[in-house]
């Protein structure tokens, strides 16, 4: 078997190359995936490890997860009740409905959620012909900037558990990060911007209560998934049924919305990124790669942030860097048994680019899928912002 370091390389440059030659990112990431396993793995070994995460409830959750979030997401659309929402946001936002609408459903720690506020601006996408290239940028980086302060995604109470610090500590840390984060994300769209035509009209109290009234899907996910604490695979399905119920909806359009929510290639999509990410922890990839990099004698302060970027990277799951990374550098991050705010804004913030700029990422995947985009020109937007987020998340850790 191959050094299990050098095979996780050997598939993250095949995903790369397949995706540079435009196959379908299923297909990369099950090719990437077998090289992997069959690198790591006897064949009988590694398609039983496949069964097993394709079966697991991990797995299962998210699909289910996921899969209902289509559902609802494509009957709100059939009812007007996004149409609605997305007329009241133009009428507060105008075109920075593309930023609110994202960061709207950032609130939701659900997999996948990017397709809810994907759908959200799929008419202003297409009324004002904003490149898709662009629309996938907009609703992929502010979905995701709350991630480095809001205390409900799961990378945050991991990260907090590991360094026994109150979680309300821990985001007034990461504040000015995730302030940054997020206007990197407007000055890179600035140009783009200027070019949509839509203005903002005069707010009253009936747009507030359409979008309340509207967006009740998504209060409702809200209250009962972070206030009561239920799972989110019991509280979506049941989220996607009130609509049916309350809506009236009629059996032929009910149909049309499952029926486009259950499309194989986001099934495949979900899978694939899971097997990967389960492979690589029953490798112990991640653990090679840092036992790989400290052998070359590289210094404490790059090695910490270099591991938790490339791990992000290389799985695209939040939870992997936070999981497998952060418990290795406690010490680092807490010298002498203090919370150092400069050590925490960079590894924290180098493990979220990572996974910003994963092409396994679910949310991207989702996303280029959905408007039809190419990841290389999506690129050309994450990349400035994401060096800029990394440069000042140094700064602040030679600041601070």
């Amino acid at each position: 078997m191959v050094d299990v370091a050098i095979a996780l390389l050997a598939s993250f440059a095949l995903i790369f190359i397949l995706i540079a030659r435009k196959i379908t990112p299923a297909i990369c990431i099950f090719a990437g995936l077998t090289l992997l396993g069959v690198l790591s793995f006897p064949p009988e070994t590694f398609l039983k490890y496949l069964l097993n995460s394709f079966t697991s409830r991990e797995t299962l959750e998210i699909l289910i997860i996921v899969t209902f979030a289509l559902a609802m997401s494509f009957s709100m659309e059939q009812t007007g009740m996004l149409s609605q929402i997305t007329e009241v946001l133009t009428s507060l936002g105008g075109k920075w409905t593309l930023v609110l609408a994202p960061l709207l459903i950032g609130l939701l720690p659900m997999p996948g959620g990017a397709i809810v506020s994907a759908m959200m601006v799929a008419d202003i996408v297409k009324k004002y012909k904003v490149s898709s290239e662009f629309a996938t940028f907009t609703n992929y980086w502010f979905r995701h900037v709350l991630v480095l302060i809001w205390p409900v995604y799961p990378v945050f109470l991991i990260i907090a558990e590991v360094l026994e610090s109150p979680y309300i500590r821990l985001s007034e840390i990461m504040l000015p990060m995730g302030f940054s984060v997020f206007l990197f994300g407007i000055l890179i769209s600035l140009k783009d911007m200027r070019k949509i035509g839509i203005k903002r009209e005069k707010i009253s109290l009936r747009n507030i209560f359409e979008l309340l009234k509207n967006s009740y899907p998504i209060i409702a996910i809200i209250i009962f998934s972070l206030i009561f604490k239920i799972e989110l695979w019991i509280v979506v399905p049941l989220t996607a049924l009130s609509v049916i119920l309350l809506k009236r909806m009629e059996k032929e359009k009910i149909l049309e919305a499952y029926r486009k929510s259950l499309d194989l290639s986001f099934i495949m999509l979900i899978l694939g990124v899971m097997a990967y990410k389960d492979i690589i922890e029953l490798t112990g990839a991640a653990e090679s790669l840092i036992v790989l990099l400290e052998s070359k004698s590289i210094p404490i302060w790059l090695i910490a942030p270099t591991l938790s970027f490339l791990i992000g990277f290389s799985s695209g799951v939040d939870v992997s860097y936070a999981s497998t990374v952060f418990p290795l550098f406690t010490q680092f991050i807490k010298s002498g048994g203090v919370l150092s705010q400069g050590h925490l804004i960079l590894m924290f913030t180098s493990g979220f680019l990572g996974v910003m700029m994963s092409p396994m990422h679910l949310c991207l995947i989702i996303t280029l899928k959905f408007f039809k985009a190419e990841l290389r020109d999506v690129y050309r937007y994450i990349l400035p912002t994401s060096v800029l987020s990394l440069l000042i998340s140094a700064l602040f850790f030679l600041l601070l």
